[in-house]
């Protein structure tokens, strides 16, 4: 029987805006609980650059191609960090709406060119030893369990896929019950791996007090929970 717990969510990062402190407590505890699976839950970059948000080369102090390749460097250490703390680890990576950027801005401009945009983005998401899902509309299923970078209220997936499921997207951590006629089932949110405070995030309605959840989702033979970082 293949070995499926524990499995650590590792809920939207926004690189290059991620919490780092956040990111060594997570590389720890993934070397300390050794996962069979890791999961990165898509928002893997943020493309401040690219967003349709109010923004200025002052205020984030990158170019589009600065943001990008500092962003892609990250990236590239942390699966390198998961795969050195956890050696027998699977790791798969979601696509979120944040890493949907790039594309949904250049096809807005060039729709025809989908074929080409897709093949010129697709390295961003590849790392060694990762799989990938190709796009922010594709699941991920594990044991039964429904994986999506997600896109509802929190709290609603679950209820909608009619399944355990685990997301990202309204970075907040936490767990929620459903009861479907004789059979409980449950939503993780993975939280918030990102640095609240930095310009990226400067959309949020309030500058200095966030509602996000720092932390990271596990999920073992007990079931599923979220861990404060």
């Amino acid at each position: 029987m293949a070995n499926y717990w524990p499995i650590v969510c590792v809920g939207d990062v926004h690189f290059p805006w991620s919490c780092d402190p956040t990111i060594r407590k997570i590389i720890r505890l993934i070397k300390d609980i050794q996962p069979a699976y890791t999961v990165q839950m898509g928002d893997l970059y943020d493309a401040f650059s690219w967003g349709r948000f109010a923004r200025s080369l002052s205020a984030s102090k990158l170019t589009p191609q600065e943001e990008l390749s500092k962003a892609r460097k990250k990236a590239e250490k942390f699966w390198c960090q998961v795969q050195e703390a956890a050696p027998d680890t699977r790791c798969h990576q979601l696509i979120g709406n944040h890493d949907e950027r790039f594309k949904k801005q250049i096809l807005g401009k060039a729709p025809e060119y989908d074929f080409i945009v897709d093949e010129g983005l697709r390295p961003l998401f590849e790392f060694p030893g990762v799989k990938t899902q190709p796009n922010e509309r594709t699941e991920l299923f594990i044991n039964g369990i429904c994986f999506i970078h997600g896109y509802r209220k929190h709290g609603t997936h679950a209820w909608h896929n009619g399944c355990n499921t685990v997301c990202g997207h309204t970075h907040k951590g936490g767990t929620v019950y459903h009861r479907r006629g004789d059979e409980v089932i449950w939503e993780l949110n993975a939280g918030f791996c990102a640095d609240p405070t930095a310009v990226s995030m400067s959309y949020t309605k309030q500058k200095t007090v966030s509602h996000y959840t720092k932390g990271v989702g596990v999920i073992d033979k007990h079931g599923p929970r979220f861990i404060a970082l």
